[in-house]
């Protein structure tokens, strides 16, 4: 088996495996063929364009009110349509992320908590 690597024209990698087989009969009979594997690019890892969001919300905002828009976070090229969002830890029970929003799960009460650091994945 040899190998030999190559670069196509969009700038990703392949590899030929040129293999030959040969039996043990009499006599005996070979086999030869080749396979291409071609490396994709892995994408470059997301990242917010910032590591802190900030909004404000009313009190007395209503369930399933948007209080803040996830595509303004930024990430990779191609934007928000191909992300998908997640609230995660404690506040799970009160935001949830939808398609590129987040909305309101119940209602606020500013006496029991002046803000919430809402974490998304």
């Amino acid at each position: 088996m040899t190998t030999s690597q190559k670069n196509l024209k969009d700038g990703s990698e392949y590899f030929d495996l040129k293999m030959s087989v040969t039996d043990h009969g009499d006599p005996p009979r070979t086999i030869s063929g080749t396979t291409r594997v071609k490396v994709h690019k892995i994408l470059p890892a997301m990242r917010f364009n910032q590591s802190l969001f900030e909004t404000e919300v009313a009190e007395d905002a209503k369930i399933g009110d948007v209080v803040y828009t996830l595509s303004d976070l930024g990430g990779p090229t191609g934007g928000a349509a191909n992300m998908t969002y997640e609230v995660i830890d404690k506040w799970t029970t009160v935001f949830k992320a939808e398609d590129n929003d987040l909305k309101l799960l119940k209602k606020l009460d500013y006496e029991t908590d002046q803000f919430h650091l809402v974490k998304i994945r």
